[in-house]
C-alpha cells in the first residue's frame, strides 16, 4: 500500500494520540530517557516538529513557520 503524505501524517497523529492518552496525568513531570528532559518536554518537542511538518506539507517554507512562531532569528 502506498500512502499519500497527508494520509501518513494523519496515521502518525492517530498513533501518537493513542500513546499520549495512555500516559497518566502525573507522569508528564517525570524524567524522560532524554537527559534533562521531562516527558512533557518531549511531547512539546514532538508537537513542534509535527506543526513544522504540517506547515511543510502545506507547501510553506520552514522559515515562514519559524517566523510565525516567533522562533526565527
Amino acid at each position: 500500500m502506498i500512502w499519500t503524505s497527508d494520509e501518513a501524517y494523519r496515521r502518525g497523529i492517530d498513533v501518537m494520540s493513542e500513546v499520549v492518552e495512555q500516559v497518566p496525568g502525573d507522569a508528564w513531570g517525570r524524567p524522560s530517557p532524554c537527559e534533562g528532559w521531562r516527558a512533557l518536554d518531549v511531547l512539546g518537542h514532538v508537537g513542534a516538529a509535527t506543526a513544522m511538518g504540517l506547515h511543510i506539507l502545506r507547501g510553506r517554507s520552514a522559515r515562514s513557520r519559524l517566523r510565525a512562531s516567533g522562533s526565527a532569528r
